[in-house]
């Protein structure tokens, strides 16, 4: 456990610091731009006034500084391809030193300024006797437009040295290693989940599911998720319709109050009409949810007991009537369309079946924390036998491993939050 915390925690740290390190770059850059924009006018008034410049050598000058520094990244960059090529890459048969045309590519994508801005910017605006700086504005105007030279001469060329070699990424087909790797995780949850964590299990196996569908999705056509999709449909309006129909047969022979029976018929109207994807329902939804709390808590303790142990009783026996009958479509519906279906009723059933924990919250938290460790574990442990069994290149794992991490953040930073 430890050990799954600390990899965990350095995940977590690794992921922050290069946000961190990311937004100060982006807010630091974004300031030395907007000071340019407040030095730059008053420095161009100053230079275009004064008549012992010619304005066009002073153009001259930018556009010759402008490619003499372009030519300066441009030799640097083609000897450390030469020199990585000749002394770094021996062993590899595949790899060739770059072209000319890639040289200059990477010369021209290099392009920012902000290093230049902020040395110019730091001038003072006066010498140590009192007077101005001599030509300080000069060097502002100058330091800006090789900058801006530059950045325009990046922006035409680079298109053009592109054109009709648009690299396409490497597309990399994981979805079977993905699914693999889930499925661990699914069958690990599964083996240590008991009677105290099952309710947590169940929540965290859920979102485990609904990945796996969403991967397997990927690899059907639009014609077979549409017929997926309407299987999915029929099979939750017939659920819906035997759940109606038990809990007619469950008031009938029980005695129930009637603002349960009101509330659990209300559901089952709700969820036919979500179904059919009825905005109106969508709308009132929350409205009923607030409504029905507000009734409940105006009731006495021993009435809301007693309606507890109804309710726990209806919905214990409904829903278990409806999964049972799910459990009989296998034959009729495709596997994933029922395992789909069964998955929301038996978190209906725990959701309305289950009682107060025992324990307290902070060891529900821990035990969320647990899991969701013990499932993201398995998961690295599956990506390194892959790699072991030969299955996996460089690239592969690290992409497995971005995986892992995008897990990380939709399934264990929603638990331990």
């Amino acid at each position: 456990m430890i050990k799954e915390r600390t990899e965990t925690f350095f995940a977590q740290e690794q992921t922050l610091t290069d946000n961190i390190w990311t937004m100060i770059a982006y807010t630091l850059n974004g300031i030395i731009f907007l000071l340019l924009g407040l030095t730059l006018p008053e420095a161009t008034r100053e230079i275009f006034a004064d008549d012992a410049i010619n304005n066009w050598r002073l153009m001259l000058y930018v556009i010759e500084i402008g490619s003499f520094i372009l030519a300066i990244r441009l030799v640097w960059t083609m000897f450390f391809n030469w020199f990585d090529h000749r002394f770094f890459k021996k062993e590899d048969r595949d790899h060739r030193r770059p072209s000319f045309k890639q040289d200059l590519i990477t010369t021209l994508v290099g392009v920012r300024g902000t290093i230049t801005m902020v040395g110019v910017l730091s001038l003072p605006f006066l010498t140590e006797s009192g007077e101005a700086f001599p030509e300080r504005s000069l060097i502002i105007f100058l330091a800006a437009g090789v900058i801006i030279y530059t950045l325009v001469l990046a922006t035409i060329l680079l298109p053009i040295l592109n054109r009709g070699e648009a690299a396409t990424p490497i597309a990399l087909d994981l979805n079977a290693q993905k699914q693999r790797m889930i499925r661990r995780a699914i069958s690990e949850i599964k083996q240590v989940t008991d009677e105290d964590n099952a309710v947590v299990a169940f929540d965290l196996l859920n979102e485990y599911h609904v990945m796996l569908r969403l991967l397997r999705a990927q690899e059907k056509s639009q014609e077979e998720l549409d017929q997926f999709n309407d299987q999915l449909k029929a099979l939750r309006l017939e659920a819906v319709q035997w759940e109606k129909e038990e809990s007619k047969r469950f008031v009938a022979e029980n005695k129930v109050p009637d603002l349960l029976k009101k509330d659990v018929f209300r559901s089952i109207e709700n969820r036919r009409k979500a179904i059919g994807k009825d905005s109106r329902f969508q709308i009132v939804q929350p409205i009923r949810k607030l409504w029905w709390k507000r009734k409940r808590s105006n009731m006495s303790s021993d009435a809301l007991i007693q309606m507890t142990q109804v309710e726990h009783d209806l919905y214990e026996k409904v829903m278990g009537t409806v999964i049972e009958r799910l459990e009989n479509c296998r034959t009729s519906y495709p596997p994933d369309v029922v395992q789909s279906v069964l998955e929301f009723y038996k978190r209906l059933r725990f959701k309305h079946t289950r009682w107060s924990s025992p324990i307290g919250g902070k060891d529900v938290d821990q035990q969320k924390e647990e899991l969701c460790l013990k499932a993201i574990e398995v998961q690295r442990l599956e990506i390194a036998n892959m790699s072991k069994e030969g299955d996996l290149s460089n690239e592969e794992e690290k992409e497995l491993r971005r995986f892992i991490h995008y897990i990380e953040s939709v399934v264990l930073y929603e638990y331990v939050e």
